[in-house]
């Protein structure tokens, strides 16, 4: 199996992905959140690691448009001068 697929089995089984199943009968929207595999040779605990894009719009929305804002991480300019 690929690591790749490992990875994305491991979203599986914590909970953190499911596979959409058509026949579920389901109503409303689904998002299908692309992704893409980043590979570090150089790291000895993950060398796969699966990057998920969530500012991807789809008929003008995206999944970051329905997040809450969480607080600023960064340092502002202000506070390095």
């Amino acid at each position: 199996m690929s690591t790749y697929m490992e990875a994305m089995d491991a979203y599986v089984s914590n909970g953190w992905v499911e596979e959409v199943n058509y026949d579920s009968g389901q109503s409303g929207k689904i998002w299908y959140l692309p992704h893409h595999a980043v590979f570090r040779e150089d790291k000895t605990t993950t060398k796969c690691r699966v990057v998920f894009h969530g500012s991807v719009r789809y008929e003008g929305q995206s999944l970051n448009d329905h997040l809450e804002p969480g607080p600023a991480l960064q340092t502002g300019l202000i506070g390095i001068l």
